[in-house]
């Protein structure tokens, strides 16, 4: 992967608690594998 920059953005706790369930269930490793692929799933749509 190439640089990243790293941002904090807040999130509804819904939201929140879905990204730690994805990881907690094994689906990603960390919330930052969440984002990206949310992010990719947008770039893909466009």
């Amino acid at each position: 992967m190439a640089l990243s920059a790293t941002r904090s953005v807040p999130v509804p706790e819904d939201m929140g608690s879905f990204v730690d369930d994805l990881v907690a269930r094994g689906d990603y490793a960390d919330a930052a594998d969440v984002i990206r692929a949310g992010l990719q799933a947008l770039r893909d749509r466009e």
